[in-house]
């Protein structure tokens, strides 16, 4: 007894290491790419500091050239003046101030030269353009929100207004369990009258979540996700019988999946999964399970493509004390 108890202890202490392990990846591929990200805006930017600096350069040296060959106009115009007026002689003096006259003239009412630059260190509106910061700040949000979810898992709740009546929710809504009493319910749009199903209240529209679902030992469930337009009665409001949900069940011994009514029975398992853990990836359209006590095993994957936020759905089928289901969030 000692023997098997160490031997589950050693098994659940490696299914917890390897859990960390998994979210420390996950963690450090999430800050790699954000020093990527920064990586290479760092090289765009220096790429475009070196290119303005060089127009800038070019700038004032024109402006210089400009500015320098003013001056010698003026010079050359001093020059000419100061001859012409040293000239004693009248009549030659008349003859080089009118050769002279327009050069003065342009030399001193000329404008000085509009090639000398701006003031400004830098054009930063082209430097904003070049670099495309709002490229940057969206990926770089979408990063860090993609970080922030994976260290602050959201907290799964049940809905109690999906609750069909013959389900009762806990206090903390994260356990729900089969009655044969029917709840007195209040009526609700929401509320599921023909399947034991509920919904949680949160839902996804993006971005990679975990939750982990514990079930009772000897109890018949399902669970998955669907969007929020499932019918709530009728045989199509059953998990996986419509389009619009994905489900995994556990009934008289057999595993199943099904979606759009198309239900497909899984292989032998090993263990009768008694802790799944759902993985949803709403970018890549995969909703994978896992049985994570003891031994970690896959179970499915599903793929699709989802065109609205889904919501984690549960359904219970069996009558026995122990049929019930409880939330964990997180990985």
């Amino acid at each position: 007894m000692t023997e098997s108890l160490l031997q589950k202890t050693a098994e659940e202490q490696g299914a917890s290491e390897a859990i960390g392990d998994k979210l420390i990846n996950k963690t450090v591929t999430l800050i790699d790419s954000m020093a990527a990200l920064v990586d290479r805006y760092r090289e765009r930017l220096h790429m475009l500091l070196e290119e303005e600096r060089g127009q800038r350069r070019k700038s004032w040296q024109l402006g210089m050239s400009a500015l320098e060959e003013h001056q010698q106009q003026l010079l050359e115009a001093q020059r000419s003046a100061t001859e012409t007026l040293n000239e004693t002689d009248t009549c030659i003096f008349i003859h080089r101030f009118i050769l002279i006259e327009h050069k003065l003239r342009e030399a001193v009412e000329g404008a000085i030269p509009s090639t000398i630059p701006s003031k400004e260190a830098l054009n930063t509106r082209r430097l904003q353009t070049g670099l495309k910061t709002q490229d940057f700040r969206s990926e770089m949000t979408r990063l860090l929100d993609s970080l922030y979810i994976l260290l602050n898992p959201l907290d799964l709740t049940f809905n109690i207004y999906t609750a069909h009546p013959s389900l009762i929710v806990s206090n903390d809504l994260r356990t729900v369990k089969y009655s044969s009493t029917k709840q007195p319910y209040p009526e609700h749009p929401e509320r599921f009258t023909s399947a034991p199903q509920v919904l949680c209240s949160q839902g996804f529209s993006g971005g990679e979540h975990v939750w982990v679902v514990e079930v009772g030992a000897n109890s018949m469930w399902s669970l998955g996700v669907c969007y929020k337009s499932i019918p709530r009665r009728g045989d199509h409001s059953r998990l996986g019988h419509n389009s619009v949900s994905w489900r995994l069940q556990w009934k008289n011994s057999k595993l199943t999946v099904c979606q759009s009514s198309c239900n497909v029975a899984l292989g032998e398992l090993t263990h009768q999964p008694l802790r799944i853990e759902v993985a949803l990836d709403y970018e890549a359209g995969t909703l994978t399970f896992h049985s994570t006590k003891g031994r970690r095993e896959h179970l499915y994957t599903f793929r699709a493509v989802f065109r609205e936020p889904v919501y984690p759905a549960f359904s219970i089928h069996s009558n026995t004390p122990e049929s019930w289901i409880t939330l964990h969030s997180g990985i």
